[in-house]
C-alpha cells in the first residue's frame, strides 16, 4: 500500500506542475503507464532449479517470444483502434497477469508437497502464461502512450515534446528507484519476521505477495489518469472514422521496412543493446547474482541504483543536446554505454580468476553495470525523440511495436543462450557477448549518422514531386510523412531527413562552392 500510495502522490504532485506548464494530464499519466515487470517471479522460479538458470530463462523465453510474434500485430491494431480502448485492454491484461503470478507464488508452496513433480511443471507453465499476458498488456500501454499520445497532443511544438519526454523519463525512472527499494524492504522484513499464514509458505513469499498486490493497485490510478487525459482533448485523441486510413491496413513489419529516413537503422541500433545480460533488472542477472549470494534487498538496491543512474543520464541529456546537437549527444550516450560494458566484462572476468576477491569484484561488476544506465536511458530518450519526428503519425504504434519486437528478439536470443548455457559457470560467456553487442550498437548508430542528413530545404512547384535544396543544388524525389507535409510553411520550406552519406555531403558542398 505504501508503494502504491507513494507512486500516486508523486504522480499527483507532478500532475499539478505539468498543468501549470501546459503539458496536459496525459504527460503525468506516462508516469504510471510504463510499468515494469513483476520482478519477484524470476526469484521465485529460481527456487525450483537452484544453481541453474533454467526456469528463469524459460520464463523470459516465453514472454519475449510472444511479444516478438504478437507485438507488431497488436501495434498495427492499436494504430486503427480507439486509443482509450487500447490502453484499457492493456491495463486489464497487466493487472490480470500480476494477480495470477501473485496467487501462484502464494499457492505453490501449499500444493507442491502433495505432488512435487507435476506441481513444479505446472507452476512454471502458469508463470510463463502470466508473463506473456503481462508483456503483451504492457505493449498496449507503453508503446501507444510513448509513441502516439504525446506526439499527437504536442505535434505543434517539438521543443515542448522533447522536454515532456525528458520529464516523463525522469519521473518514470524515479518511481523505478522507489518501487524496487520498497519491495526489497518489504521482502526482507517479511523474511526476518519469520511470520507466515502457513508453515508451508516461506516468509519471503509473503513479501512477494504484498509487492504483487501493491503492483495491482497501482494500475488503478494509471488508467484513471490516461482516461482523464483522453477526454480532456477528445477532439484530438479520437480517431476519425473507422481508422487512420481507408486503405487496407498493412502489416507493421511491411510498414517498417518501407519507411524512409533510416528508422530501420535507428531501431536496430537500439535493439542490439538488448543483446545483453548486464541489466540491473534482467531476470538472468538477477537469478545469477541471487545464486552467487546477493540478498533480495541487495538486488533491489541494484535495480534502484540503475534507475537512479538513468535519471542522471536523462537529466543531463537536454544540456548535452544543446552542446552537441541531436546526433552528437546520442553518440556520446551510446559511447559511454559501450565503454561501461567493456569495464563490467573485465571485472567479471577477473572475478572468475581471483576467488578470494570474487564478491568484491562482483560488486565492482555491478557498479559498472549501473554506470552503463545513464548512457542507455539517454540514448533511449534520444532515439525516441528522433523517431517521434521521423515516423509517420499514421503508423506510430506499429513502428513502435516493431522496435519493441526487435528488442524482444534481442532479449530472446539471450534467453535462448541462458537456456542452453543454464549452468552459472557459463555466465561469463554471456557477459562477454553482451559487451560485444553494446559496441555493435555504437557502430550501428554511428552508421546512421553518416548515412542520413537533416537540413532545411524548400519545395519548388516547377519540379513536381521532387524538391530543390538551398545550398545543395540538387533535386530528388521523396515521400512526406503526414506531419512533415503539415510543417511546410507558406513558401514551401521545412526540415527534411534523407539519405545523404557523409562523403556525398562533402562533394555537394565543394560543388556548391
Amino acid at each position: 500500500v505504501v508503494f502504491a500510495s507513494c507512486m500516486t502522490r508523486c504522480s499527483i504532485a507532478m500532475l499539478t506542475q505539468l498543468f501549470k506548464r501546459g503539458f496536459y494530464s496525459v504527460m503525468a499519466s506516462l508516469v504510471l503507464a510504463r510499468r515494469r515487470g513483476f520482478f519477484c517471479t524470476p526469484l521465485f522460479l529460481l527456487s525450483f532449479t537452484p544453481g541453474r538458470l533454467l526456469a528463469p530463462a524459460l520464463f523470459g523465453l516465453c514472454t519475449y517470444c510472444a511479444n516478438l510474434l504478437l507485438g507488431p500485430w497488436l501495434g498495427s491494431w492499436a494504430d486503427r483502434a480507439d486509443r482509450l480502448t487500447v490502453v484499457r485492454y492493456g491495463t486489464l491484461m497487466q493487472g490480470a497477469a500480476v494477480l495470477g503470478n501473485t496467487i501462484l507464488i502464494f499457492a505453490t508452496p501449499l500444493l507442491v508437497e502433495d505432488s512435487p513433480g507435476n506441481m513444479v511443471l505446472s507452476a512454471v507453465g502458469i508463470a510463463c502464461c502470466c508473463g506473456v499476458l503481462e508483456k503483451l498488456g504492457a505493449s498496449l500501454t507503453d508503446v501507444p502512450v510513448k509513441r502516439d499520445w504525446g506526439p499527437t497532443l504536442l505535434w505543434h511544438n517539438s521543443e515542448l515534446l522533447r522536454a515532456t519526454n525528458t520529464y516523463m523519463s525522469q519521473i518514470d525512472l524515479t518511481t523505478e528507484v522507489v518501487g524496487p527499494f520498497l519491495a526489497g524492504v518489504v521482502i526482507a522484513l517479511c523474511a526476518s519476521s519469520q511470520w507466515s499464514p502457513s508453515s508451508r509458505v516461506p516468509p519471503e513469499n509473503v513479501g512477494y505477495v504484498l509487492v504483487g498486490l501493491a503492483n495491482i493497485i497501482s494500475f488503478v490510478p494509471q488508467y484513471i489518469l490516461l482516461r482523464s487525459a483522453y477526454f480532456m482533448r477528445e477532439e484530438i485523441m479520437k480517431r476519425k472514422g473507422s481508422g487512420v486510413t481507408k486503405e487496407r491496413p498493412k502489416g507493421s513489419w511491411a510498414v517498417w521496412i518501407r519507411h524512409p529516413a533510416g528508422v530501420q537503422l535507428l531501431g536496430l541500433s537500439y535493439a542490439v543493446l538488448y543483446l545483453t545480460v548486464m541489466s540491473p533488472h534482467g531476470p538472468l542477472l538477477t537469478a545469477y547474482l541471487s545464486d552467487a549470494g546477493l540478498s533480495a534487498s541487495q538486488l533491489s538496491i541494484l535495480r534502484g541504483a540503475g534507475a537512479l543512474a538513468g535519471v542522471a543520464g536523462v537529466t543531463a541529456k537536454p544540456q548535452c543536446f544543446r552542446s552537441c546537437g541531436d546526433k552528437g549527444s546520442n553518440v556520446f550516450a551510446v559511447g559511454t554505454l559501450g565503454l561501461s560494458g567493456l569495464c563490467a566484462a573485465a571485472c567479471f572476468a577477473l572475478a572468475g580468476v581471483h576467488d578470494a576477491d570474487r564478491i568484491k569484484l562482483l560488486y565492482l561488476f555491478c557498479f559498472f553495470v549501473v554506470m552503463a544506465r545513464p548512457g542507455l536511458y539517454a540514448f533511449e530518450l534520444g532515439v525516441l525523440n528522433q523517431e517521434q519526428e521521423l515516423v509517420d503519425e499514421k503508423c506510430r504504434s506499429g513502428i513502435g511495436a516493431v522496435d519493441n519486437a526487435l528488442t524482444s528478439a534481442a532479449t530472446l536470443i539471450m534467453y535462448v543462450a541462458g537456456t542452453l548455457l543454464n549452468d552459472t559457470s557459463y555466465f561469463g560467456w554471456l557477459v562477454n557477448a553482451s559487451a560485444a553487442c553494446l559496441l555493435a550498437g555504437v557502430a550501428l548508430y554511428s552508421l546512421w549518422c553518416m548515412l542520413f542528413h537533416e537540413h532545411k530545404h524548400r519545395h519548388s512547384s516547377e519540379i513536381g514531386d521532387g524538391h530543390s535544396h538551398a545550398g545543395h543544388g540538387h533535386v530528388h524525389h521523396h515521400v512526406h510523412t503526414t506531419q512533415a507535409q503539415r510543417t511546410l510553411d507558406e513558401e514551401g520550406w521545412h526540415v527534411h531527413v534523407h539519405f545523404n552519406p557523409v562523403w556525398r555531403r562533402g562533394f555537394s558542398a565543394s560543388a556548391s562552392n
